[in-house]
This record gives C-alpha cells, structure tokens and sequence, in this order.
C-alpha cells in the first residue's frame, strides 16, 4: 500500500496545486505562441478587424455568434497546429518524411479553419457592406 501512495505522489508531483496556479501556466503557455507564431498574431489581427466590423455593420447576435465561433475555430486550430509541429521538432532534429506529412496534415487543418471562416465571413459580411454602399450611392 505505501508503495501505491508513493507512485501516486510522483505522478502527481507535476500537477498544479489550484485553479489559479493551472491558469498561470496556461495563459504563459498561450503567451509564448502568440509571441512565438507569426500566423498568430496575424490571425488575432484579422479577428479584431472582424469584430470592428461586426459592430460596424450591426450584424445580428446570430450572425456575430457565427464569426466569433469561426474566429475561435482558426485560433484554437493554429495553436493545435503549433503544439503538434514543436512535439514533432522535440522527436526529431533530422529530416523525416512521415513528421513532415504530420505537419502538412496540421497545417492542412488550419487551411480548413480558414476557409469554412472567410466562407461565413462572405455569407456575413457581403450583403451588409453592399447595401451600405448602395445606401452611400
């Protein structure tokens, strides 16, 4: 039995105390890919565009809530996408064809996040800036 006890300590003695102890560590680890990854900061950029946008336009609660999740949606994928290319990076120092088709694959996810979003973005957005301009003409 005290051998299980001891086996449970040294599993646990990696996991975080509290709440607030796990969401440090999160919010450093969102930190460090957002001054990491280019893509992302890109990404956050377009998304408060988006969001400006949105209010600009007076775009419905239900429309809003389909460009936020899709902003959401490429966000959340891109930092997948990271987790998956630095675990690769840590397994391998020398080329490899099979990490490189993971990557690719990663990478292909992301492509998709953002294609389903500027699709929603069109849907969304298009009608609204067309009648503003024929409203300006």
């Amino acid at each position: 039995m005290e051998e299980y006890k001891t086996e449970i300590k040294e599993k646990n003695k990696f996991k975080n105390k509290n709440f607030f102890t796990s969401s440090k560590y999160a919010l450093r680890g969102l930190k460090e890919i957002f001054l990491s990854e280019r893509n992302i900061r890109i990404q956050i950029s377009i998304a408060i565009i988006a969001i400006i946008l949105s209010i600009f336009l007076k775009i419905t609660k239900i429309e809003f809530m389909l460009i936020f999740v899709s902003i959401f949606f490429v966000i959340f994928s891109e930092i997948i996408n990271t987790i998956v290319e630095k675990i690769l990076d840590i397994y391998t120092k020398n080329y490899n064809e099979e990490v490189k088709i993971i990557k690719d694959m990663s990478a292909g996810v992301v492509i998709f996040s953002v294609f389903l979003s500027l699709v929603f973005g069109i849907i969304v957005f298009v009608p609204k800036i067309y009648n503003l301009i024929l409203k300006l003409f």
